[in-house]
């Protein structure tokens, strides 16, 4: 949990029944580094103190076999698999010590069976639970005792004793067991916080009274099979956690807030997890382990029960950290059951706004009066309601040192501030359990006084504001009083000042280096060009807006703003712009259209008709009698290298007779639209005169070249002989 001090940006109004205004005389806020107090300004808060959780686990006979019917049971094996889930998911502070029943049974002093803390891996963790073994004899009480008395030694902060039973004690205390359980987080010291989580097995185990606002809180699992879940259920109490249904899938998550941490739970004999992937990244799993039924090792006394485990107890667990809000997917495979549990990632901040509505400054807070907001906020600084952190209760104190001077101060309520310190002590109690604190320091000022700025209108040249700025410094006079009457600082209070004090805003792209002169009050700005660039650098009249506040001897000394205008002259020629234009931009403009044109030459380029054939068939009829009719093929082929030429035609040569026939002039063709070709050739064919097309002889009489298509017919004659036809289609 981040417990950050917020100034949002929120109005939030007194509400008409609110108390009325109460008196601090003292109020505090520290933000981060710069003193900002924009959303990334962070407090400070109490860290969330780590874990000591002594667990005490009945392995006595009856979690091996039911003592009325003698039948064997495996519910040892399930508490021993929960116990190596819980164990997996400590906290990194967290320590983890187990007392088994049996330990203490006859009498006998027993002690821890088995310590895991959260700074271990958590295949480390899981192992050592996997390898404990579950003895099978009693159930005193003096295990829980000798639990609470180590707990009771401890130094932690945040106590856990957890007990899981499913019979009664034996060797009870006076008044009972439960009345001794009762009694021990009212015994454990006020700076330490002990609590209790009893979990019942079975429908014959004692219940003990649920009572949470006394630190006790008890669950029953009516049968083994529930223990998993009721296991699970405590581990999210404990350690802060709560469960995020899935969305439109099984393995889909769809949070309406940031998650600090997601720890997803697959069961299934060949389970296992993956990336998780969401809108805009893909997280890997920070830690991965597995978790399995485990066979009992026989103890070295003489034992005669059987110990049968289920060996349908497979899963694994993995820990996502940082998930946004919104869909995220995780590559989930071989489950039968997948639960995720998450801790929210949210801040905890307070705002403050002035009578006027306006939010004020971290570090520029004066005496007076002032609405007090605080509560959980997203990362954008609004505050949130949101279903992953439940209902909330918020309690809130102020102190001035050790002395409380209010002792409940209620978000949305208006206090008066005076000149001071003041400590803010605010805590948040959500999602069943879980709590978060923050203390918070405020100064407060005294009331502003009055400064402000003499600045004449400049003018620079924009070849002046590059990189290595030539312009001359703007000189601005910065002192006491209003503009047109200014006194000057004393040395003391000029001391107080930094460049970091003033604030030059612009909607021009130009920015202002500031610096202080050599002199009381001298303020110089040096208007700079984007990036240097003073080909990009706005021109002409640029309205210039200069505030200015900082503090010296816990007083806010703050400037009416002052506008004024500083003209930028555009000494730069318009070749010189152009060239530059070109070297930056012009020249991806030009090959661009350069490789437009060659697109569309690519796209109008006359090309071939797709239904002529590579092969035509040429069909020889004879014209004399014992000449024998004739087949074969003509050849139609596109020349390689106007194919890659944008605009140009495409050309081919064409053989109409067939191979080994001589006499015939082979044809050269070149593309036209909608299908046409030319024969290009055609004076030298028709010189030959033994070539028709379509019927019509090209001889002496043919004046003009041919215009052919996939259509047309060619016959070529040898005289006397064979009459070759040939179809470019066909």
């Amino acid at each position: 949990m981040i417990v950050a001090l917020l100034f949002g940006a929120f109005i939030t109004a007194a509400p008409a029944s609110a108390a009325p205004a109460a008196e601090i005389p003292t109020a505090a806020v520290t933000a981060a580094g710069d003193g900002s107090a924009r959303c990334a300004a962070v407090v400070s808060a109490d860290a969330p103190a780590g874990r000591e959780i002594n667990l005490v686990i009945d392995d006595s006979g009856s979690m091996f076999r039911d003592l009325k019917t003698e039948v064997t049971l495996d519910r040892w094996s399930k508490a021993k698999y929960a116990l190596e889930v819980f164990a997996a998911m400590l906290a990194p502070d967290d320590v983890l010590n187990v007392y088994r029943m049996s330990d203490f049974s006859q009498g006998r002093s027993g002690s821890v069976a088995v310590t895991v803390t959260g700074a271990e891996s958590t295949s480390a963790r899981a192992k050592q639970i996997h390898d404990m073994p579950m003895q099978g004899v009693d159930t005193p009480f003096s295990s829980v005792a000798k639990a609470q008395q180590d707990l009771a030694a401890s130094q932690s902060m945040n106590k856990w004793l957890v007990i899981i039973t499913d019979g009664e004690f034996e060797d009870t205390p006076a008044g009972g067991a439960e009345k001794q359980i009762r009694s021990y987080p009212t015994a454990a010291d006020a700076d330490q916080r002990l609590r209790v989580a009893y979990l019942a097995i079975g429908e014959d185990a004692p219940a003990i009274a649920d009572d949470p606002g006394h630190g006790i809180h008890f669950s029953k699992a009516p049968d083994s099979q529930d223990l998993l879940e009721e296991m699970t259920g405590f581990a999210n109490l404990i350690f802060e956690r709560n469960l995020i249904a899935s969305a439109s899938q099984p393995n889909v998550i769809d949070p309406d807030i940031d998650l600090a941490e997601v720890l997803v739970f697959a069961q299934g004999a060949k389970a296992s997890i993956g990336d998780a992937v969401s809108e805009s990244r893909t997280y890997p799993p920070e830690s991965t382990v597995s978790v399995r039924w485990a066979e009992n090792a026989k103890p070295a006394d003489d034992w005669v029960l059987e110990a049968k485990p289920d060996k349908d107890l497979n899963g694994v667990l993995a820990r996502f950290t940082d998930v946004e809000r919104g869909p995220t997917q995780f590559d989930i495979t071989g489950a039968s059951d997948i639960a995720y549990f998450y801790k929210p990632a949210v801040n905890f901040g307070i705002e403050l706004r002035d009578e006027s509505g306006a939010v004020v400054d971290a570090d520029k807070i004066v005496g007076g009066e002032y609405t007090l907001r605080y509560g959980f906020m997203d990362a954008d600084c609004a505050f949130i309601e949101s279903p992953l952190i439940g209902d909330v209760t918020y309690s809130a104190r102020a102190f001035s040192g050790e002395e409380m001077i209010l002792e409940s101060v209620e978000s949305g309520q208006t206090i008066s501030l005076d000149r001071g310190d003041v400590r803010l002590e605010v805590d948040a109690e959500y999602l069943g359990g879980n709590t978060a604190h923050a203390t918070i320091d405020v100064t407060v000022l005294q009331p502003a006084r009055a400064t402000g700025f003499d600045m004449a209108e400049t003018a620079v040249a924009v070849t002046e504001l590059g990189e290595e700025a030539t312009a001359e410094p703007i000189a601005v006079e910065y002192g006491l009083g209003e503009t047109g009457a200014l006194t000057s600082f004393t040395d003391e209070e000029w001391a107080a000042v930094s460049p970091e004090a003033f604030s030059v805003t612009t909607p021009s792209n130009l920015f202002f280096d500031v610096a202080l002169g050599d002199s009381v009050g001298e303020v110089l700005l040096t208007p700079r060009a984007p990036d240097g660039d003073v080909y990009a650098a706005d021109t002409g009249e640029i309205p210039v807006t200069l505030e200015a506040s900082f503090v010296y001897d816990e007083q806010l000394y703050q400037a009416t703003p002052l506008e004024s205008t500083l003209t930028v002259d555009d000494d730069i020629a318009a070749w010189d712009r152009f060239t530059n234009w070109f070297a930056e931009t012009g020249w991806k403009w030009l090959l661009a259209l350069i490789l437009l044109v060659i697109l569309l030459g690519y796209l109008f380029k006359p090309r071939f008709s797709k239904k002529i054939k590579r092969r035509p068939a040429v069909t020889g009829i004879p014209m004399s009698i014992g000449v024998k009719a004739e087949t074969g093929n003509g050849k139609f082929q596109v020349q390689p290298l106007r194919k890659y030429l944008p605009f140009f035609a495409d050309r081919a040569t064409l053989n109409y007779v067939p191979q080994g026939t001589f006499g015939f002039r082979q044809m050269t063709l070149k593309a036209g639209r909608s299908g046409k070709m030319t024969l290009l050739n055609w004076k030298q064919i028709a010189d030959k005169k033994n070539v028709a097309l379509n019927g019509n002889d090209l001889n002496e009489d043919t004046k003009r070249a041919p215009t052919l298509s996939a259509s047309t017919s060619i016959t070529a004659t040898v005289p006397n002989q064979t009459r070759f036809e040939l179809y470019l289609n066909n």
